[in-house]
C-alpha cells in the first residue's frame, strides 16, 4: 500500500490480511513541530490519499499488480475505511479519508469483489446528513440479485480452466475456439438438417394448428418430446489424428503468409508442434478435454466410452459385458467436458469468456468483475420470483463501471433486446 500526499511524500506500508490498522502519515510541519511549541500549527485535518494494492489480482502480467480502483461512490468507499468517516474518491477512483492529529490510525478492511458489486447496485446513494443531496437520495429500484444461469456456468467455466485469463487465451485462439463448437454444439448445417426432420416428424402427427388454442401448444409439445429423441445427432467426440490434422491445417494457414528459409521454418514447425502438444495435454488436466477410446460392440452394436482411468488390456461392453482384446488400430479420442457443452449448446457463454477477456485485456491497473447477475424487484415474495433484468457484463474497469449485454452472433441483437437493455 501506498499513501501519497499532496506534497508528494509517500508513505508505504505493507499487510498481508484483508483488516488491518495502518499508521496514518502527517504532514512534514505537523510531524516534526512538538504540540506544546505552536499548537496552532499542529492541529487540524488532512486528507490521504490510500492506493491499495488488490488482493484478487487479476493482473495478466506476473510483474505488475492491480490496484484498488471504484467508481465514485461513497457507499463503496465506505466499505474500506469504516462508516464513521467520510471518504471521498478521486477522480482515477482512489479513495481518499480524513485525518485529524488525534488519529494516528486508521482500519482498512479489503471487501470482497461480489459485496463491492451487491453495494454499487442495491446500496442507496450516502451522502453527509449536511451534503443537499441526501435529500434527492433515493433507494434503488432493484434489491437483490444473485447468478443467473449464465452466471453459474461461467462461474464453473471459469474454475475449469483455472481463472479469466487461462480461460480468454484458449477462447481468443480460433483452432480451439472452433474445436469448442464443433464438439459442444451442432453446427450450423447439421442444425439446419436436424431441425428439418423434426418438422418434418412433427407436421404429420400435427395436422392443424391453432396457434391460439392452449390444447394445440400441449399437442405441439408432446410431439416434439416424442420426435426430437428420435433424431439423430451427430457424435461429439474426436480422434487425436482427427484432432492433429484440423491443427495442421490451421498452422499452415496461420504460416502461408510468412517467408521462411528451411532452417527457420523447421524451428517454427518444431515450436507450433510442442505448443499443440502442450495445450492438449493442459486441456487434459484440467478435465475441459476427457481422454479415452470410443468403439462399437461387436456383438450387440452398442457404442462405448471408456476413459483413460478404464482403459487396459480388454475392453468391456457396458452392455452386454462381452470382453474383446484392444484393436491393433486403438487411437485416443477426446470429449468435450460435459458441462462446458452444455454451456456452449444452451447459453453460448464461449462469447462471454471472451468479452470479458478482452476487458481485461485492455485494463490499464484496475479490474474486477461478476459473473451475469439476475435482478430481483423488492415487492416479490415468490418462491421462485421471475427476475426484473439481466446483466451478462458487469465489472470495474480503471475505475470505471461497465455493464453490458453479449450475444453469439449479431444477429442476436433483436430491436426488443436493444429496447430492454435501455
Amino acid at each position: 500500500m501506498e499513501y501519497d500526499l499532496p506534497i508528494r511524500d509517500e508513505w508505504p506500508q505493507y499487510v498481508s490480511a484483508t483488516i488491518a490498522q495502518i499508521d496514518m502519515p502527517r504532514p512534514f510541519h505537523i510531524a516534526e513541530l512538538p504540540v506544546t511549541s505552536v499548537p496552532n500549527l499542529v492541529d487540524g485535518i488532512w486528507m490521504v490519499d490510500h492506493k491499495i494494492d488488490r488482493h484478487n489480482n487479476l493482473s495478466t502480467y506476473s510483474n505488475i499488480r492491480h490496484w484498488w480502483r471504484i467508481p465514485r461512490r461513497i457507499g463503496v468507499a465506505r466499505l474500506f475505511v469504516g462508516t464513521n468517516n467520510n471518504p471521498r474518491i478521486t477522480n482515477d477512483g482512489y479513495i481518499v479519508a480524513p485525518v485529524s492529529v488525534k488519529e494516528t490510525q486508521l482500519k482498512l478492511e479489503l471487501p470482497e469483489d461480489a459485496v463491492v458489486f451487491r453495494t454499487i447496485l442495491h446500496a442507496q446513494d450516502w451522502f453527509p446528513p449536511d451534503d443537499l443531496r441526501s435529500q434527492f437520495s433515493v433507494a434503488p429500484v432493484f434489491q437483490y440479485s444473485r447468478f443467473s444461469n449464465e452466471g453459474r456456468y461461467l462461474d464453473g467455466t471459469l474454475r475449469l480452466f483455472g481463472d479469466l485469463q487461462s480461460a480468454y487465451q484458449v477462447v481468443e485462439c480460433r483452432f480451439w475456439r472452433n474445436i469448442f463448437y464443433e464438439l459442444g454444439a451442432l453446427s450450423r448445417g447439421n442444425e439446419r438438417t436436424a431441425v428439418e426432420e423434426v418438422v418434418s416428424r412433427i407436421r404429420p402427427r400435427l395436422g392443424e394448428f391453432d396457434a391460439q388454442s392452449a390444447i394445440d401448444w400441449q399437442r405441439l409439445g408432446k410431439a416434439v418430446l416424442v420426435e426430437a429423441g428420435r433424431v439423430r445427432l451427430p457424435s461429439f467426440q474426436i480422434s487425436f489424428p482427427d484432432l492433429k490434422r484440423k491443427w495442421e491445417v490451421e498452422r499452415d494457414e496461420a504460416m502461408r503468409g510468412f517467408s521462411y528459409d528451411e532452417k527457420q521454418g523447421a524451428l517454427h514447425l518444431q515450436i507450433a508442434e510442442e505448443s499443440f502438444e502442450t495445450s492438449v495435454r493442459s486441456l487434459c488436466a484440467h478435465s475441459i478435454l476427457t481422454q479415452g477410446h470410443q468403439w462399437t460392440c461387436r456383438r450387440c452394436a452398442h457404442k462405448n466410452w471408456n476413459s483413460i482411468d478404464d482403459i487396459s488390456h480388454t475392453l468391456k461392453c457396458e452392455v452386454c459385458r462381452v470382453e474383446f482384446q484392444i484393436d491393433p488400430d486403438f487411437r485416443w479420442d477426446f470429449h468435450l467436458n460435459e458441462f462446458l457443452a452444455r454451456g456452449i449448446r444452451e447459453h453460448g457463454h464461449l462469447a462471454l469468456v471472451w468479452a470479458i477477456g478482452a476487458l481485461l485485456r485492455d485494463t490499464r491497473d484496475s479490474f474486477l468483475f461478476s459473473p451475469p447477475l439476475a435482478l430481483y424487484l423488492a415487492n416479490q415474495e415468490k418462491a421462485r420470483p421471475e427476475s426484473g433484468a439481466e446483466l451478462d457484463i458487469l465489472c470495474v474497469r480503471d475505475g470505471r463501471l461497465a455493464i453490458g449485454e453479449v450475444k453469439s452472433s449479431e444477429r442476436d441483437f433483436t430491436k426488443k433486446t436493444v429496447s430492454s437493455a435501455h
